[in-house]
């Protein structure tokens, strides 16, 4: 009986990944409000109703995209924001790689933080955490920096993470909107203008 109740675990663990998987590529072309439940499960050949048992609506399994999403990246959040200071700076760029290389996860947050602009369900709550938390780590790598002496004193950490993750965003999009332009060349041409001006060889007037 272990051995079945194992079996039958797998399965539904393998498939919960792919509704997952589905939804991560349907939601980055069609957005969420414009992907049914039953393009979803036709996709992974499932029912709708079986969706649901896995998520429980439709909302749901959205926040386990975008957690999917994330989780997938972690590593390479955590090895960006580890050092603090300027080499947290220098490594933002690794973000650029990564949304080089799966596009897709770009263009699920750009078009899921259109359509729940004003959502006070689970699905904005979730997405205002994550930018709140990635102008969080920003600052705390900026204050790093300016304990360890290498970030100029009169900098405002808060202030100067919020420029960035918005610049940073904003770059993203403009890359979505027209592949034609280098999502890694706009993040090294601000960060390299960033890192000169916090740096403390940089005059008060380089801010």
């Amino acid at each position: 009986m272990a051995g079945v109740k194992g079996q039958v675990q797998t399965r539904g663990t393998e498939r919960r990944a792919a509704i997952i998987d589905a939804a991560v590529d349907l939601f980055s072309r069609s957005g969420y409000q414009g992907t049914a439940l039953s393009e979803i499960a036709e996709r992974v050949g499932v029912s709708a109703p079986a969706i649901l048992h896995h998520f429980g609506s439709k909302a749901g399994l959205l926040v386990a995209v975008l957690a999917e999403v994330d989780r997938r990246h972690l590593d390479s959040g955590a090895e960006v924001f580890g050092p603090g200071g300027l080499e947290t700076l220098r490594r933002l760029r690794r973000f650029a790689e990564s949304m080089d290389g799966a596009p897709e996860v770009s263009a699920i947050h750009l078009l899921l933080e259109a359509e729940h602009l004003h959502d006070d369900g689970p699905v904005g709550v979730y997405l205002r955490r994550r930018a709140r938390a990635m102008r969080s780590m920003v600052a705390a790598a900026l204050t790093t920096g300016q304990q360890a002496g290498e970030i100029r004193a009169d900098v405002d950490p808060i202030a100067k993470a919020a420029e960035i993750v918005a610049y940073l965003d904003g770059a993203a999009r403009s890359w979505l909107v027209d592949p034609a332009l280098s999502i890694l060349d706009l993040y090294d041409s601000y960060l390299d203008g960033v890192l000169a001006a916090l740096s403390v060889e940089s005059p008060p007037s380089a801010q």
